[in-house]
């Protein structure tokens, strides 16, 4: 391997708040990386778990732990620190596969024209187990006010794309990476999916934000969906289009809390909602996973959210996480 001078400085930012089982994990994923100039940056919003001891473990960490404001907070005090040329970014519970920094770093070394990259993404559980994949996309304004394509923990970009947009906005709380992707989608950095690599697992299990908060998820980015629409980048669109993507980002918020209701056992809400969900975007009226979420509730019978994401004879078969 060449000498650690000639390989760019990579700065790997994890928030963490009360991480643990799994910040060990983690922070073994990036240590293990076959990469020889490498920074790891955490910032803990002072966790009451035993996170501070196992942060302690680790000599080479840059590590501190002290009141938040959430974890955009936190991101954005990493990437203030950060001295790396490439930028990665880790949630505590998620890891990476190996040499993916080497992978990422070699790719933006070799494509100077490119400014980030990503890959699709594991799905794992408790036991690291990979359960199923989640594909990524191309960097598409448009796209991403309907869905968020890029897989955040398999993202590498330059320094200057935080540089310039200031790193994530602090008032989100959920979307944070999506409207990072966004306003670098606006303002013209370019993005490349290698398709078919995976960089990095994401943990998805109960007691992660993730499985446990879909509909903040969902309710944060359609209220950015509202006010971002008037944006002069999206001009080129006609009202009836801004129209039918509103009422598609309706109909994704009414979905969320219909699944909700069904896992709560709220009959009423159930129906009330998977109604809205149809008057909002009738296309879905065509969707037999939404008929079979309405029988399911109706019959009382448990949905695993995990199943879409489970390997089939042919391996991998769902995209959204």
């Amino acid at each position: 391997m060449k000498e650690k001078n000639n390989f760019p400085l990579v700065s790997i930012i994890t928030p963490a708040y009360n991480a643990m089982p799994f910040l060990k994990t983690t922070i073994e994923s990036v240590l293990s990386q076959k990469y020889p100039n490498l920074e790891h940056i955490i910032f803990d919003g002072g966790s009451t778990d035993n996170s501070i001891e196992v942060l302690k473990l680790y000599s080479h960490l840059t590590w501190f732990s002290e009141k938040d404001r959430g974890q955009s907070h936190a991101l954005n005090k990493g990437f203030a620190i950060a001295k790396g040329e490439i930028i990665g970014w880790v949630n505590a519970d998620d890891t990476y596969e190996p040499n993916a920094i080497l992978d990422a770093v070699n790719f933006l070394i070799e494509n100077p024209e490119y400014d980030l990259v990503g890959t699709d993404m594991n799905i794992i559980d408790e036991n690291d187990d990979k359960i199923g994949i989640t594909f990524s996309g191309e960097l598409d304004a448009l796209e991403l006010l309907n869905s968020n394509p890029i897989k955040q923990t398999t993202v590498f970009m330059r320094r200057k794309v935080i540089d310039k947009l200031i790193g994530v906005k602090e008032e989100f709380h959920y979307v944070m990476d999506q409207e990072l992707w966004l306003r670098i989608a606006m303002s013209g950095f370019k993005f490349k999916y290698l398709k078919g690599k995976i960089f990095a697992n994401f943990r998805l299990v109960k007691g992660t934000k993730t499985f446990d908060s879909g509909p903040k998820f969902i309710l944060e980015w359609h209220n950015h969906v509202l006010n971002v629409i008037g944006n002069s980048y999206f001009d080129y669109l006609t009202q009836e289009q801004k129209n039918k993507l509103v009422k598609k980002s309706y109909s994704k918020l009414f979905f969320s809390k219909f699944l909700q209701s069904i896992e709560r056992k709220e009959r009423l809400n159930m129906v009330k909602n998977f109604i809205l969900t149809i008057q909002k975007n009738p296309a879905i009226f065509r969707n037999l996973g939404l008929w079979k979420f309405l029988v399911f509730g109706l019959l009382d019978i448990n949905i695993n959210r995990l199943n879409k994401f489970k390997k089939n004879e042919k391996g991998y078969d769902k995209r959204d996480v």
